[in-house]
């Protein structure tokens, strides 16, 4: 090979190399009809980030006993509500008002759905006594590239709701859920027809998760 024949090839290296763009990370184009990756966003995807991230905000009743606090998330666009995350707390100050009753209701986080839109669940089971046990429905935790498309566990009906954790009496066996002291970043599942999607959370304070954005296909 010549003089001549390095500089071309040298040259024509140097000129696809300067043509890839500056971001070398793969954007997502999810083929027709493809599986819904938790955490990526198509192209023909709807999408939202919040920011800053809807952080809920608390209210607390005249005892300062009990807390509660909502947001609500549209993803029609449409005006009408589709998604509800509730968080019910109460203050450690204060639990001396209780005296020996027990909190009603206890400390949870729950999400609920309507509209039509279906909820990923999880069910956990736990001894009741006697050899039996029972089981317990909660909102699922999913991890970034979780494929929804094969997640066969879903909560339908036109409105839905379950809770993402919960505290239980003292000595209960009933479990606290998939969400409880987690302390990071996950996601809900929801889908719509043949349409899903996908709500991150950061939970890095369970007690009072921060919605980051969503996605639906």
């Amino acid at each position: 090979m010549d003089i001549r024949t390095l500089s071309t090839a040298f040259v024509l290296t140097f000129f696809m190399w300067s043509c890839l763009p500056e971001d070398n990370e793969p954007e997502y184009e999810p083929a027709e009809d493809s599986p819904v990756f938790v955490g990526l966003i198509g192209s023909e995807f709807s999408s939202e980030t919040f920011d800053p991230p809807l952080s809920i905000q608390m209210t607390w009743d005249e005892q300062n006993l009990y807390g509660f606090g909502i947001d609500s998330i549209d993803f029609d666009a449409d005006l009408s509500f589709d998604c509800f995350i509730r968080v019910y707390d109460l203050n450690g100050d204060s639990l001396h008002i209780l005296d020996t009753q027990m909190p009603a209701p206890f400390p949870a986080v729950s999400v609920e759905l309507s509209n039509g839109y279906d909820l990923a669940e999880e069910t956990e089971s736990f001894p009741i006594g006697m050899g039996q046990s029972g089981e317990a429905h909660f909102a699922a935790r999913f991890e970034v590239n979780a494929n929804l498309a094969i997640y066969g566990a879903w909560l339908e009906g036109d409105t839905v709701r379950r809770n993402l954790w919960t505290e239980s009496p003292e000595g209960s066996m009933y479990p606290q859920g998939p969400w409880y002291e987690v302390a990071a970043i996950h996601y809900l599942g929801f889908r719509k027809g043949s349409r899903e999607g996908w709500i991150e959370i950061d939970a890095s304070d369970y007690r009072r998760p921060t919605i980051l954005r969503w996605a639906m296909e």
